[in-house]
Formats: structure tokens, sequence, C-alpha cells
């Protein structure tokens, strides 16, 4: 039965339906990640590929609704991919491991598609809506626990006995959940920027000045975490957002006084942060100069198809690059893990679907909120394109804390721009025979 849309779009409320499911992918997906004491049980042993069999099963209780036609070509490139990743397994050095991670992934992927596009019954503001609150709602309880067992009763009596918290914090001010400031980095900054989704959609409502506050709070956070990657992302985004998608001058100079307030306040940790030499190699990749050239001998030595979704480490030994510590490092590059694992199509395969996103024009009768949110969106993508997705390696791997989230944004995204203006509330036939559905 078709459910007619809410006439006033801009008057958003939560849709429990869509909250409680990503506030239970992304709840079990951090939880089994966290290396806490201090659990809810069910949660640690609740892990990722069980979540998503769980939630397959939920589809039937959503509506199946008109697919957008813009994802048409999305659709056909996605069972191409599929394809690709059949003869990616058989040449793997791994197959089994390689089998796993792509049947999981792909799961994901049609989850989130049946999810947001086929079954979607919500606009694009909406939607976004959905997930900011269910992802600052969940980013936040962790980021608070983070502190509060940090800081209170101590890294030593909060956290795993497995993990040695004295050499995490070697390199930094503060591990947080996940034991290491990469992580840790990331999900605060993605956090603030969910508050700051949240604030721009609730604009004008008398809380919506506490949304833009916790945003700025945790964006000068990340200067207490230490980490670089997640710095400079919440840097540049800030930037972005007073100059390409305010365009307010006031707000580029306010942001150029509190850079340099900032600086003097952060001066120290700034500063040790970028001298040389601390760093292996003198530079301030560290030891992700020797990562990017043994992922540089792998390429040479890797077929077509790479060695193998996920199969960096074992690459590693296969190709005998281990150092004498024979200690096990992922490449720290999205764009050389996708290419070392995935061969000729992995250099394309995260790049292209975000240079994809970034220019593709949304259509011009949209209203300047919609636009404005676009933007918003866009500017999160190249921000993770430039800074975060060169040093680290999380948005391909579907056991990182950004996997979901970096996905979950990206479509949508594709919402936000191939929605057009006015959506119909009654199906016709040339919508429902538009595209075919997927299976679930």
């Amino acid at each position: 039965m078709n459910q007619l849309l809410p006439p006033n779009q801009n008057e958003l409320t939560i849709q429990w339906k869509y909250f409680l499911v990503f506030f239970l992918l992304l709840l079990t997906n951090f939880a089994s990640l966290s290396v806490f004491i201090v659990q809810i049980p069910p949660l640690r042993f609740l892990r990722q590929p069980s979540v998503v069999l769980a939630l397959f099963y939920v589809l039937h209780y959503f509506p199946v609704r008109p697919i957008k036609k813009g994802f048409k070509v999305a659709v056909y490139l996605y069972f191409l991919f599929c394809i690709y990743l059949v003869f990616n397994t058989i040449s793997s050095i791994n197959p089994i491991n390689t089998a796993s991670y792509a049947a999981w992934m792909l799961g994901l992927y049609v989850f989130i598609y049946q999810f947001l596009i086929v079954r979607n019954d919500l606009k694009f503001r909406n939607i976004l809506f959905q997930f900011a609150a269910s992802s600052a709602s969940v980013g936040s309880l962790f980021i608070a626990v983070s502190y509060i067992g940090g800081y209170v009763f101590g890294l030593d009596d909060f956290f795993d006995e497995r993990f040695n918290y004295t050499l995490m914090r070697m390199t930094t001010e503060f591990s947080g959940i996940f034991g290491s400031n990469n992580s840790f980095g990331m999900l605060t900054f993605l956090t603030s920027i969910n508050f700051l989704f949240l604030y721009e959609l609730n604009k004008g409502k008398r809380f919506a000045y506490l949304l833009l506050a916790g945003s700025a709070f945790l964006s000068v956070l990340l200067f207490f975490i230490g980490n670089r990657a997640s710095m400079a992302c919440g840097v540049a985004y800030w930037m972005l957002y007073f100059v390409w998608i305010y365009r307010s001058a006031a707000g580029s100079l306010l942001l150029v006084i509190g850079l340099v307030l900032g600086f003097v306040v952060f001066q120290e940790s700034i500063v040790q942060k970028l001298r040389l030499e601390q760093f292996e190699g003198g530079n301030v990749l560290g030891n992700r100069s020797e990562l990017i050239e043994e992922a540089l001998a792998v390429v040479d030595e890797m077929s077509f198809f790479g060695v193998g979704y996920h199969n960096q480490r074992l690459s590693r030994k296969y190709f005998e690059l281990v150092g004498q510590d024979e200690k096990e490092y992922n490449f720290h590059n999205t764009y050389l893990a996708v290419f070392t694992e995935l061969g000729y199509a992995g250099l394309i395969w995260i790049p292209g679907i975000v240079l994809f996103f970034l220019v593709k024009w949304s259509d011009h009768k949209k209203n300047k909120e919609d636009h404005r949110m676009i933007r918003m969106m866009k500017s999160l993508l190249l921000v993770m394109l430039l800074f975060y997705l060169p040093v680290e390696d999380s948005v391909n791997s579907p056991g990182s804390p950004t996997f979901i989230t970096f996905w979950m944004l990206v479509f949508i995204l594709g919402i936000g721009l191939s929605e057009k203006p006015e959506t119909l509330a009654v199906e016709t036939n040339e919508e429902k025979n538009s595209l075919p559905h997927l299976p679930v």
C-alpha cells in the first residue's frame, strides 16, 4: 500500500524503523570492534555478518517504492563488480579468506541498496536526518564512554588487558574505544560532521545551536586525540563549510582567527606531531613510506586481478616483504590497498565512485537547502579523498569503524543527486518497470 509523503518536508521527525536499523547496525559494528572490558554482553559476540543477515529479515516490513532512475548505471556497475570479484577470488592467494570477506561486503551493499533505494519511502533530507541522528547518537555514546573510562577510571582498569596501551599511547594523546588514535580520531570527526548535518537540517529551531556547539566541541577534541589525518580533515572541512558551502567572509575570518588561537593553544602538540626527527625515514609518513614501497613491490608481482580482497597482510608474507619484526601491517593507504587486493579495477573502485559523485550535478530545480546539504556531503567525500584515504585503508575493510558510515553516506548522497524535486506519491506502471529489483 502506498503511503503519501508528508506535505511539509521541512518538518523532519524521527522515523523509528529507519533510525533503529541504522542505530543497531552502527552499535553492533562499534561494539564488536571495541576493546572495553565493560560491555553489554550480547553486543560483544554479535558480529557484523550476523547483524546483516538479521537486517535482511527486517526488509520484509518495509514497503517497496519506485526505484529512482538515477541509480540505473550504478546497478549495472554493481553487477559488473560482482562478476569481477569472482575472478578476483579464483586468482586470490587465499580464496577462502577472499570469498568470505567479499560475500560479507556484497551482502552489506545489497542490504544498503534495498534498504535505502528499493524500499525507501523517505526523501533525501529525511533519510539523511535519520542516519545523522542515529550515527551522532552512537558516536557520542562511545566517545563519552571512552573519555569517562580513560580519564575517570583509568585506561589500565577500563580496557582489555590483552592490549598494550602503554605502547598505543606513545604516539597519541588518547586512543579511545578502538585502542587506536586513527580510528578514534575518525569516529570523532565523523560524529562532529553528523552533528553539523543535524544543525543544518534543524536550522531555525531553538536547540539547533546546541548541535552546532556540539560539532565545534568535537572538532576541538580532534587536537586532543592527536591523529594527524582527522585533524587535517576537521580543519579542511570547516574551511569548505565557510568558504564554499556558505561563501561567508565573516565565517572565513572567524575560522582563521580560530585556527591561529588553536595553534597557539595546541602549538606543542601540533609541532610534536610534525617534527621529522621523531619519525622513521625522516618524514611525517613515518613507516608508511616503507609500507608504500612494499605495496609497490606487491604490485610488480601480482596478477591482473590482484592478490585477493582483504589479503594485504597475507600478500606481505607471500612476497617475503616482512621485516625482521615479522609484524603484519596493512598498507595504510586506501588506493594502494584496493590496487593490490583487487588488481587494476581497484584503481578506479573507491576513488572512481567518489569522483563520480563529486562531479555529478543535482537537479537545478532543487531548493537551496537541498543544494546546501548536497554540497556538505560532497565536501565530506572530498576531504576524505584528499586527507584520509591516502593515509588509512578503513573504508574498504568491513572490519573498520568507518566502513559502514562511509558507504551509507555515499548511498544517501546518491539519493540526493538522483532525486527529482517533486516525488510522486502514486506509483505508475512505467516507474514500477523502470529497473528490476535486486534479490533479497
